[in-house]
C-alpha cells in the first residue's frame, strides 16, 4: 500500500494502463486498508468506522449545545435532529467520506470550545488539527475554519471584539491557522501535480458553477432540487423551522452573542458561495448537501441560546418538550422511510410523509434498475474465475456511467463508460482492447443489439444471470 500513489480500478491514467489519480487526502481509505489487511476485506469494518465518526460528531454537537444551553434534553434533541437528516444517516456509513469529514469538524468545534473555556493553546492546536484533517478529506468543510480565521483577523484589527474580551491569545495564535492553510495547499498541489503526471483525474474537485448554465438549465436544476434532492437534507417541516429561526435571529441582532451572530452571517455566506460554485451537483449528487449541515445546524444552536437567555421557561416546559419529542419521532419515521426507499422500497406501501411523489417513484425505479442490471455483479467473482478470468486481467464493463461501481463489484481493473469522452462506439471498445482489455462484460442485454458492439460478441465464454461475458483476445486488433 503506497499512501502517496493512490489508485482506482478505472484505468483512466498513463495512457489507459493505470488508475493512478488523486483527489481528497486518502487518510481514511488508507486506515481502512490497514484494517482490511489485518482482519480481511469486510465492508462492515468500513461501515463500523463510519458509525464511530457519526457518534463522535453527534456527541460533539451534544457537548457544544449543553455548554451553551445548559439543558440535557435540548442538547440531546439537537443531536438527534441532525441524525434524522436522511443524507447524514445514509452517508454516515457509506464509502463517501463527506459525513465523516463533517463529524470531524464537529469534534473540532468541541475542542475549540475547550480552548475558549481554558485558553490553553494545546486545545487550539488540536482543534486546528481536526479542521485540517476534515479539510484534507473534503476541502469544502473548511467553511468553519475560514469563519474562525476571519474572527481571528477581526480581533487583530479590533473589529469584532473592540473593548471586549478576545477569543484568541494574541498574534501567536496565527501559527496553527497558517499550518492548516499551508498543509491543505500542499496536498492539493501534490494531487494536481500527480494527476498531471499520470494524465488522469477522477475527482469532482473542479468547480461546477451556476454561471456555466443558461437560464433554462438553471430552472431545470432548481426544479429537480425542489422535487427530489432537497428532501434528502431534512424533512421540509424541519427546513421551514430553520428558516423561522433564522428570521428570528436576523430580526433580533442585539439579542445574540456577537460570535454567533457573525457566525450566522459568515457561515451562511460561505454556504451560499459553496452552493453557487458546485450548483450543478445538487440535482443528483445529494451527498453534496452534507457540507451544508454545519452551516444549517449553527442556526438552531444560536436560536436555542437565544431562547435560553430570554425565554428559559419555554425550554423547561413539559408541554414544549412533549411536542418536540413527537416532532422528533416524526422526523425519525421520515428518515426511516427515506432510507427504506433508497434500499428496500415496498411497491405497495404509500410513503405519505414524503413531500413529493417523485421521490418514491425515482427510488423504486432506481432499485428495479439496479436489480435488473447490476445486482448480479455482487456475486459474480467466483464465476469469473471459473471461466478463466484472472484477477490481473483487464476488462470492459458496460453499461456503467460511474467511475468504479461495476469494477468494484467485480473486483477487476479496467474500463467503464466513464472518461475518454473523445472515444465513441466501436472505436472506444477497440481503444480499450488495444490497451490490454481482455474481456467484455455486459450487464444489460439490450446492448447486445447495438451495431457497434457486434464485432466484439463473436466469442461468448459465459453467462451469469443477466450478465454476458465475451473474450476479446482472439479478435483482430484494429
Amino acid at each position: 500500500m503506497k499512501f502517496f500513489s493512490p489508485e482506482i480500478y478505472n484505468l483512466i491514467s498513463d495512457n489507459k494502463t493505470s488508475g493512478k489519480t488523486a483527489g481528497e487526502f486518502p487518510i481514511l481509505y488508507y486506515f481502512i486498508a490497514i484494517l482490511w489487511k489485518i482482519f480481511g476485506v469486510h465492508v462492515w469494518i468500513y461501515r463500523f468506522v463510519g458509525l464511530l465518526f457519526v457518534f463522535l460528531g453527534l456527541y460533539s454537537l451534544f457537548r457544544i449545545t449543553d455548554y451553551f444551553v445548559k439543558n440535557t434534553f435540548w442538547s440531546i434533541g439537537l443531536s438527534m435532529l441532525l441524525f434524522t437528516s436522511p443524507v447524514f444517516a445514509n452517508y454516515g456509513i457509506s464509502f463517501i467520506t463527506n459525513v465523516s469529514a463533517i463529524c470531524i469538524v464537529l469534534a473540532g468545534w468541541w475542542v475549540f470550545l475547550r480552548f475558549y473555556i481554558t485558553k490553553k493553546n494545546s486545545f487550539l492546536y488540536f482543534s486546528m488539527l481536526l479542521f485540517l484533517i476534515a479539510g484534507l478529506i473534503k476541502i469544502s468543510t473548511l467553511i468553519s475554519f475560514i469563519f474562525l480565521f476571519i474572527i481571528f483577523i477581526g480581533e487583530r484589527i479590533s473589529f469584532f471584539n473592540k473593548k471586549k474580551k478576545c477569543i484568541f491569545n494574541g498574534l501567536k495564535n496565527i501559527i496553527p491557522f497558517i499550518l492548516v492553510i499551508i498543509i491543505n495547499f500542499a496536498w492539493y498541489y501534490y494531487a494536481e501535480r500527480y494527476n498531471k503526471i499520470h494524465g488522469g483525474k477522477y475527482t469532482f474537485n473542479n468547480l461546477w458553477p451556476i454561471w456555466e448554465l443558461d437560464k433554462s438549465k438553471i430552472y431545470q436544476y432548481i426544479l429537480q432540487i425542489r422535487k427530489n434532492t432537497i428532501y434528502e437534507l431534512f424533512n421540509p417541516l424541519v427546513l421551514y423551522s430553520f428558516v423561522f429561526m433564522l428570521l428570528a435571529i436576523i430580526l433580533t441582532p442585539k439579542k445574540h452573542p456577537k460570535f454567533f451572530l457573525h457566525g450566522i452571517y459568515i457561515l451562511l455566506s460561505g454556504g451560499a458561495l459553496y452552493t453557487l460554485l458546485w450548483f450543478q451537483a445538487f440535482d443528483v449528487h445529494d451527498y453534496y448537501y452534507t457540507d451544508l449541515l454545519i452551516v444549517i445546524m449553527f442556526i438552531p444552536l444560536t436560536f436555542f441560546i437565544f431562547i435560553k437567555n430570554y425565554f428559559e421557561s419555554f425550554l423547561n416546559s413539559s408541554t414544549v418538550k412533549i411536542i418536540f419529542s413527537l416532532f422528533l419521532l416524526f422526523n425519525i419515521v421520515y428518515c426511516h422511510d427515506m432510507l427504506e426507499l433508497r434500499y428496500f422500497p415496498k411497491e405497495k406501501k404509500k410513503y405519505l410523509i414524503i413531500g413529493s411523489q417523485d421521490i418514491p417513484d425515482y427510488f423504486k425505479w432506481f432499485n428495479w434498475n439496479y436489480s435488473q442490471h447490476s445486482e448480479a455483479l455482487e456475486n459474480i467473482k467466483t464465476y469469473l474465475k471459473s471461466v478463466g478470468i484472472k484477477q490481473e486481467d483487464k476488462i470492459i464493463s458496460i453499461p456503467d456511467e460511474s467511475i468504479n461501481i461495476s469494477l468494484y463489484l467485480i473486483n477487476q481493473k479496467g474500463f467503464t463508460d466513464f472518461g475518454y469522452g473523445d472515444l465513441k462506439g466501436e472505436a472506444r471498445i477497440n481503444a480499450f482492447k488495444n490497451a490490454g482489455a481482455k474481456y467484455l462484460i455486459i450487464s444489460d442485454t439490450s446492448l447486445l443489439r447495438e451495431e457497434y458492439l457486434k464485432p466484439f460478441l463473436e466469442k461468448k465464454i459465459g453467462e451469469y444471470k443477466n450478465v454476458q461475458i465475451f473474450d476479446l483476445q482472439t479478435l483482430n486488433r484494429k
